[in-house]
């Protein structure tokens, strides 16, 4: 389904010039690494900032404000109402994404929502529906350059048939995990595997064209550092084709290495997260004779969609397959867990 939205614009009242009001939810890490600059370079303004860091809303409001602006502790829909933004974007904690969904949703906002949608399918699917047109979902790594390579290696055929797929992703731990929200439970909706495995399967998904009914768990555990997981690893099958997940916080090496393996050839997707952006794809034939591409991911994929929203250009809605993604993660918790299904949402 395609985003049909049309902005309305008011003239900003201290400059005379209409610009895109917006109400922003969460000033954390992702947003001030990503929204905010993205926002700043269109020319959005803030008229409503939620979040209950003081620092960070007035981060937010001397970078993005322009006139009044509201600085909340916790979004209501008075406050949406009393500020009638354009649109609202949502980078809050993982387990607050549903309820602050909702609330802009539920008065007619075209809303951007940051990974993950929501922490259960059955919460993503009553936002897709609620949404339809207005609600759009933050994607990274569709829009990275090495990841399209890999894809565009496997729909070639040069790999030949897929029959095995393994994917190590880690990040490094937030400095202050400690305390923060992301050990809370209700808050981050989960652990790792529900905020950096979202990526990993959606991304799995997207390579290989593969819905959640397709999906079956051989085995899955966690390890955990705290109240959430620090670390989970699953195997099952996606198809015919063979899953190996290793997902968990790293200190020492942080990275991703994605390989497929075809019957004519093998595939290898190398990055560090430290560094410079660029990566190493290694296409390496069964029958003898490998190729190294070295791929420099720029920055433009990270906040891609988000200038598509802001811009009011052309977005597919992709809510369907962020449902499926749900419902795979849903899978892993119930077998790590014995059928308890870890994540929520408030």
């Amino acid at each position: 389904m395609a985003l049909t939205r049309q902005w309305c614009l008011r003239p900003d009242a201290a400059e005379g010039v209409a610009r895109l009001s917006v109400a922003l939810v969460g000033c954390g890490r992702r947003s001030a690494a990503a929204i905010e600059p993205t926002l700043m370079a269109l020319r959005a303004r803030a008229v409503l900032v939620a979040d209950p860091d003081p620092e960070a809303r007035a981060r937010v409001i001397g970078g993005l404000g322009s006139g009044t602006v509201m600085g909340i502790d916790v979004l209501t829909p008075q406050a949406l109402m009393e500020t009638t933004p354009d649109a609202v974007i949502i980078s809050s904690p993982s387990g607050l994404h549903y309820t602050h969904a909702i609330m802009a949703l539920s008065q007619g906002l075209p809303t951007f929502v940051e990974k993950p949608l929501a922490c259960t399918a059955a919460d993503a699917t009553a936002l897709s529906h609620i949404g339809g047109d207005h609600l759009v979902i933050s994607e990274q790594r569709i829009y990275r350059r090495d990841i399209r390579l890999v894809r565009a290696l496997i729909r070639s055929g040069c790999l030949g048939r897929i029959h095995r797929l393994t994917y190590h992703d880690s990040v490094a731990p937030y400095p202050k995990q400690a305390g923060n929200w992301r050990d809370n439970p209700k808050l981050a909706g989960g652990g790792v595997l529900l905020d950096l495995g979202y990526h990993t399967i959606g991304t799995i998904q997207w390579l290989l064209d593969q819905g959640a009914g397709d999906f079956t768990v051989f085995s899955a555990q966690f390890s955990k550092n705290g109240p959430v997981e620090s670390e989970a690893k699953a195997t099952g099958e996606w198809g015919n084709i063979e899953i190996d997940l290793d997902i968990r916080l790293d200190q020492t090496r942080p990275r991703e290495e994605l390989t497929i393996y075809g019957t004519r050839a093998e595939a290898q997707l190398r990055r560090y997260r430290a560094g410079r952006r660029i990566s190493l794809i290694n296409l390496r034939a069964l029958r003898g004779g490998s190729l190294n591409m070295w791929v420099a991911l720029g920055g433009q994929y990270d906040n891609k969609a988000l200038r598509k929203f802001v811009s009011n250009a052309h977005v597919t809605d992709r809510s369907a397959s962020h449902v499926e993604t749900l419902k795979v993660l849903e899978l892993i918790y119930m077998h790590a867990t014995k059928g308890v299904i870890a994540a929520c949402s408030l």
